[in-house]
């Protein structure tokens, strides 16, 4: 498998977990400027699988950027295409649509669209947040994170709902994936919570900071936040995902990782007393 992605830390732990039991090579899309760059590519002739996900979400910030993303996707997708790739896994985003009204959101409706347009069979992952349990890591850091005030500022929004998935799962359905066999669109998530405990619950003790939506457009407009079309998503109304289908159709039981961990724990302290009493 050839992982294209834009090495944010989200990614590289998603790398690091796929190959311990696959023959994976990762490459840096931010370095597919030309032909030239994309030549490089013939060193990993061998795969015949594409991976591709972009979460470096501060990334998006003026048009410029979204443009660079499509010219390198489209050299991208013309090497896999010259060098004969079988499939493509693709991380997108829900609501994801090219007619949307909110750019990020139109921008990955036009990414699945041109992988799609391939021809080569694709299956799109529709992942909202990614997090590492194990690491104190989650996909959103890089939007709110100031680093200055070592703090998470939010938009102060009470149903900003997000829908999220712990690496061990999102992975195990990116290995199920390889072996499905026509092109489709699948909803991955665990876990549903407000955006204020995702941060909280999987970040290394960052305090969460709700602020005051205009204020934090001024800050964006000022370039001082993330952009004002990524700080529109969590303003948005709530696009429902289903993980029904997806654990049907990959035979994969997508359990939440937090609520596992905190039932292992009581069952452990329930058996230290029971050890205590002499039930066991």
């Amino acid at each position: 498998m050839l992982y294209a992605h834009s090495f944010s830390p989200i990614e590289q732990s998603i790398f690091r977990r796929l190959a311990l039991t696959e023959s994976v090579s990762q490459f840096d899309v931010n370095a597919m400027t030309t032909k030239m760059h994309v030549d490089r590519l013939k060193h990993f002739n061998e795969h015949k699988v594409l991976l591709y996900s972009y979460l470096q979400l501060d990334y998006y910030k003026h048009l410029d950027t979204f443009q660079l993303e499509l010219d390198r996707v489209e050299l991208l997708i013309s090497y896999i295409k010259e060098v004969g790739f079988d499939k493509i896994i693709l991380l997108s985003y829900p609501g994801a649509y090219p007619n949307s009204d909110n750019l990020f959101l139109q921008h990955k409706g036009l990414i699945e669209q041109m992988f799609i347009s391939s021809g080569i069979q694709t299956i799109t992952l529709k992942v909202q947040a990614i997090y590492d349990t194990y690491k104190d890591i989650n996909s959103f850091h890089s939007l709110f994170y100031d680093r200055a005030e070592h703090q998470y500022c939010i938009p102060k929004k009470s149903n900003a709902m997000i829908y999220s998935v712990s690496m061990k799962n999102i992975v195990e359905v990116i290995l199920k994936s390889i072996q499905y066999s026509s092109t489709t669109c699948f909803d991955v998530f665990d876990q549903v919570s407000e955006l204020p405990a995702f941060l909280s619950n999987h970040s290394d003790g960052i305090v969460v900071n709700r602020l005051a939506p205009v204020y934090l457009y001024v800050k964006s407009y000022l370039g001082q936040y993330s952009s004002p079309t990524m700080l529109e998503l969590f303003l948005r109304p709530i696009v429902p995902m289903h993980n029904y289908r997806t654990e049907k159709e990959l035979n994969i039981t997508l359990e939440d990782e937090g609520q596992i961990r905190i039932m292992h724990s009581n069952f452990d302290r329930v058996s230290q007393v029971q050890r205590l009493y002499g039930h066991m």
